[in-house]
């Protein structure tokens, strides 16, 4: 019988240790920079406290219910505090080195990389008939430009020299002559450069610029009592944007909250109200946080948009018969794919006088 109650009393024992293990608390983080303190205030009187490594921090009791946490050196350690009632709470204490900068500056550059695929096709055809059998006496010439590829007179003397000119299918014996010039073009796009800021921001603080501009949104507003609707203008922002956070976590860590965007104005999808047409606003937008040491960069693209664009232009009648009516018709195909780059750069700074500045071009201060 006694063993029985031994094993009842374990069970029971082991029962309530797991309920107390359950129930501690999750460790609190405590940031500190090393000579620097932070107070902590405990929700009752403090009985006791305990340092696991007392060459990182030291606490200092206050108050009844206040304590002081003091940075001693760079590291991570465990502090716990107890109250009169048995309560306790767990601190995990991080010590950071000393930052003796708060400035961080940014540069920034912005580019639209334009992966456009060009194509344009086109015949230009053209017969001439000296035999005096054929139809009619004399010289008789048919031809056809829709490919605009070079204009006929030129077409007859030096279809080479021509600008465009990418084929040319000749045939001639003693009294006819049949030319044809063809082109066939592809081109890629290239890369834009949007904005190249430097910018100059306390750690912390939220910085921002915008390189567009705004337009004027007619919005229906409710009038004072007895009243119908009236019309506001808002103001909606367009541009290329950069909205930037950068927290100086050690002397050479910069923690870096960016969120870029990209708008244009469309004026393809246009919404007409009150009178006034109101263009769409086409955005790219992203965001994310990193860490980086300073000078370091960081890379953000994938933002891409595509638009296609195809345009036909035939010869009335001729470029309408089946399978010839290639020869009188142009085509032409625009394939716009564009992708916006972004390459950020924070470096943190003693001071702005420190800062070298390059001159404007064209002053007095700019070196040849």
């Amino acid at each position: 019988m006694k063993r029985s109650l031994s094993q009842a009393g374990l069970i029971a024992l082991l029962a309530l240790s797991n309920v107390g293990a359950q129930n501690q608390p999750a460790p609190q983080v405590l940031r500190i920079v090393k000579g620097k303190s932070s107070v902590v205030t405990f929700p009752e009187r403090i009985k006791t406290m305990s340092i696991a490594d007392q060459e990182i921090i030291d606490v200092v009791s206050i108050t009844p219910t206040d304590a002081v946490v003091i940075g001693k050196a760079e590291g991570t350690t465990s502090l716990y505090i107890w109250g009169e009632s048995g309560r306790y709470q767990s601190y995990e204490a991080k010590v950071d080195r000393a930052v003796k900068s708060q400035q961080v500056v940014l540069d920034v550059q912005m580019a639209e990389f334009n992966r456009t695929k060009f194509s344009d096709i086109g015949f230009d055809l053209l017969m001439r008939d000296t035999d005096d059998r054929h139809i009619a006496p004399g010289d008789k010439s048919i031809g056809s430009y829709a490919g605009e590829v070079t204009v006929p007179d030129p077409l007859v003397r030096n279809i080479f020299a021509q600008e465009g000119v990418t084929g040319i299918v000749k045939w001639i014996d003693n009294k006819q002559t049949i030319q044809l010039a063809i082109r066939a073009l592809q081109e890629k796009g290239i890369i834009r450069l949007l904005a190249n800021p430097r910018l100059v921001c306390l750690s912390g603080e939220e910085a921002s610029f915008l390189v567009g501009g705004e337009i004027p949104v007619p919005v229906p507003t409710q009038a004072s009592a007895g009243g119908g609707m009236s019309v506001a203008i808002q103001w909606k922002e367009f541009g290329v944007k950069l909205n930037f956070t950068p927290v100086i976590v050690d002397s050479n860590l910069v923690r870096l909250k960016i969120a870029p965007e990209v708008s244009s104005l469309d004026y393809s999808n246009t919404v007409s109200f009150a009178g006034w047409d109101i263009p769409a606003i086409r955005t790219r937008r992203a965001a994310g946080t990193v860490e980086l040491n300073s000078m370091q960069s960081v890379v953000l693209g994938g933002l891409t948009a595509s638009e296609t664009l195809s345009i036909e232009r035939r010869v009335p009648i001729l470029g309408h018969i089946p399978i010839l009516g290639i020869l009188f018709t142009k085509k032409q195909k625009t394939t716009s794919e564009n992708e916006l780059v972004i390459i950020v750069t924070p470096r943190i700074i003693e001071t702005v006088a420190n800062e070298t500045i390059p001159p404007l071009p064209g002053s007095s201060e700019e070196k040849p």
